[in-house]
């Protein structure tokens, strides 16, 4: 196993463990309250830019997708995040582009309990999974990639 990929490896363990322990301890990073989650750990945008976790002006917080992210990491303890697999994409929120500025503050602002109807492309088939948040830290991560 080479350096990179052993290096990207812990980088996603420790960020697993962080959730976790700020799920156990009831708090969240970046003094985020905790919120609905689906288990999504980590985005990944390939030849776009893209951000995460930001302000909306609305009192609530805003994913910001140039293009549709997949999944780079979920977290298996969250029931939801069952359903998803590592390399989906995400193309919408209840028939909301992801790449709006309002699929991006639905998937950002989840609310527990709430069912949301995540569009997603899986090995080169959409399909639609009906998820309903818990509990958790809604603070994923980021790679972006280019090309």
């Amino acid at each position: 196993m080479n350096r990179r990929v052993l290096h990207r490896i812990v980088c996603v363990t420790l960020a697993a463990l962080a959730v976790r322990e700020a799920h156990a301890q009831g708090a969240c990073s970046e003094n985020r309250a905790m919120a609905g989650t689906i288990g999504i750990t980590r985005f990944e945008c390939v030849g776009r830019s893209c951000s995460v976790s930001g302000r909306d002006g609305r009192g609530g917080y805003a994913h910001d997708f140039a293009v549709e992210p997949r999944v780079g990491a979920i977290d298996a303890a969250f029931a939801p995040a069952r359903q998803l697999r590592v390399g989906d994409v995400v193309l919408a929120i209840d028939d909301v582009p992801i790449t709006t500025r309002e699929g991006g503050r639905r998937l950002a602002n989840l609310a527990v309990g709430d069912t949301v109807r995540l569009r997603i492309r899986r090995e080169g088939q959409e399909s639609e999974l009906a998820l309903v948040p818990v509990l958790g830290c809604n603070t994923p991560s980021l790679t972006v990639r280019i090309p």
